[in-house]
């Protein structure tokens, strides 16, 4: 593992403690969310803020099966299949 230097170490943890409240936030956001949508209300106004709930289907299309099926190659599936690389930052709590 490489050498942090003095300040990563402070960032690592001031992170995780934003992650952690950030979390109990959106557990409490989460509640409200659910409970407004269950109104079946469309249109709720508070004081300050005014909530529209909107309800609509989607659906989603597995174009690689369907690809399969009508017997496109796996070579031909990959010349059409976009990849991207994506760089993830954990954190976690330490028990110290």
């Amino acid at each position: 593992m490489a050498k942090a230097n003095n300040r990563l170490p402070k960032l690592v943890d001031r992170a995780g403690r934003l992650r952690s409240h950030i979390a109990e936030m959106k557990e409490e956001l989460d509640s409200i969310e659910s409970e407004l949508k269950d109104s079946k209300l469309d249109e709720i106004d508070g004081k300050r803020y005014r909530s529209t709930i909107s309800r609509f289907k989607r659906g989603k299309t597995n174009w690689k099966t369907i690809a399969e099926e009508l017997g496109a190659t796996k070579k031909i599936i990959r010349k059409y299949t976009k990849n991207q690389t994506i760089t993830r930052l954990k954190i976690t709590a330490r028990l110290v």
